[in-house]
């Protein structure tokens, strides 16, 4: 059986009840902050490089400058 009725939108500013309080968590949420404390912490969580596998990273290669 084939339906060929349209299937009706939702209008997502007003299908859906939400507060000045939803608003503002969700937009915190998206875009998160972190003091410099956290920061640093989040920094500290990383293991120290070893210099022998950056040493065989491939970098740059040859003596030119890169321009756009």
């Amino acid at each position: 059986m084939i339906l060929k009725k349209e299937a009706d939108l939702l209008d997502l500013e007003t299908g859906i009840p939400t507060t000045e309080e939803d608003t503002r968590a969700l937009r915190r949420i998206r875009f998160p902050t972190l003091d410099f404390e956290a920061y640093l912490d989040f920094l500290e969580s990383f293991d120290d490089a070893d210099p022998a596998v950056l040493a065989r990273r491939r970098g740059p290669q040859g003596t030119e400058k890169f321009e756009l």
